[in-house]
């Protein structure tokens, strides 16, 4: 296993979405991706397609052999670090209505928390201290109501005490159509969360997702950081070269275009005009996974992850290819560079 030491300081751990980096798109071959991370020197891997059934069309039964194929080769026979199961908790409905997206499907509750603790459980199998997840669709063409932001609280309260239970953070990315879809609502999400008790929620941004809805992305990433750095433990790196007027709704997420590596979106997304003041914010968040550490949540530091999409995107996937990845991983080093963040690589 690739000794990979934790985070202090400006440091950060540098990971992507493995599958992205498969010679073919839609080929998962984990010899063929988690060879292309180790040629890339990206020490850590987000695996993705854990759930079954509601993600990528897959039956549980495969999801299974999935898992332990992507367990066993990553850390036994690669020796890599998983570092984030990337999971569709949460990419469902809460009542049964129409969202306008053809893939979210309604759960209802028993379902829906049976569903988590079976990512729970993957998770647990690979071996990543961390899941990602969701926090619910809102009806079509309807703000979340005071009462419909409240259900998706309970419910991801419920799911995050699932996770809490095996160990596990549970982080909760920024996306349209979501109960967390900007800043505000991510602040108060979280912070709600946390003081019912679950440490173990946390934030990841995802500057490409507040761009969709046609937001200021450095302007919504900043205001998460600076009203309380420590709700987040890291990003996603995935760039956009131009912003989006208006915004989408979720159903029209694949609309958005113009995935480019970082450094290549300054009238974009601008990740440079992010990184810049959240290095000085990195202490105070490795510091504080430091502390989730000694709870028993082993995540070794920040996660800067990339997940470019710079060849094909969609709202269930995306793309890059070993060569997209690299010109990706190479951007966002040199943002790092830029802005004195080290990077702990294996």
């Amino acid at each position: 296993m690739v000794d990979i030491n934790e985070c202090i300081g400006t440091e950060i751990l540098l990971s992507g979405f493995g599958d992205e980096a498969s010679k073919k798109q839609l080929v998962k071959d984990p010899d063929d991706f988690i060879k292309t991370m180790m040629e890339l020197q990206i020490p850590g891997l987000t695996h993705r397609f854990v759930d079954g059934g509601d993600e990528a069309n897959i039956t549980n039964s495969r999801v299974a052999r999935w898992v332990q194929e992507i367990a066993q080769k990553t850390r036994e026979k690669y020796g890599r670090q998983i570092f984030c199961s990337g999971t569709a908790v949460g990419k469902s409905k809460l009542l049964d209505y129409d969202d306008a997206n053809k893939k979210a499907k309604f759960m209802p509750e028993a379902e829906m928390l049976d569903h988590a603790k079976r990512v729970s459980e993957n998770t647990a199998h690979l071996g990543a201290p961390l899941a990602r997840g969701f926090t619910f669709y809102n009806e079509a063409g309807k703000d979340f109501t005071h009462s419909d932001f409240q259900m998706a609280l309970d419910y991801t309260g419920k799911v995050a005490e699932i996770f809490k239970a095996n160990h596990q953070l549970y982080g909760i990315e920024n996306e349209a159509g979501l109960a967390v879809h900007d800043a505000n609502s991510m602040i108060r999400f979280i912070t709600a969360l946390r003081q019912s008790g679950l440490e173990n929620v946390v934030g990841i941004l995802d500057l490409g997702n507040f761009n969709a809805l046609g937001l200021d992305p450095v302007a919504e990433a900043l205001k998460v950081i600076e009203h309380e750095p420590i709700l987040i433990v890291g990003f996603h790196a995935k760039a956009n070269s131009m912003r989006v007027a208006g915004g989408v709704t979720a159903a029209q997420e694949h609309l958005v275009e113009n995935y480019v590596p970082i450094g290549q979106d300054t009238n974009g997304t601008n990740y440079h005009g992010f990184l810049e003041p959240f290095a000085d914010k990195l202490p105070a968040i490795n510091e504080y996974i430091a502390g989730l550490r000694g709870q028993g949540y082993p995540l070794l530091g920040t996660l800067g992850d990339l997940e470019p999409h710079v060849k094909g995107a969609g709202q269930f996937g995306g793309y890059s290819g070993p060569d997209g990845m690299e010109e990706a991983r190479d951007g966002l080093l040199g943002g790092y560079r830029m802005f004195g963040i080290s990077c702990v690589r294996g």
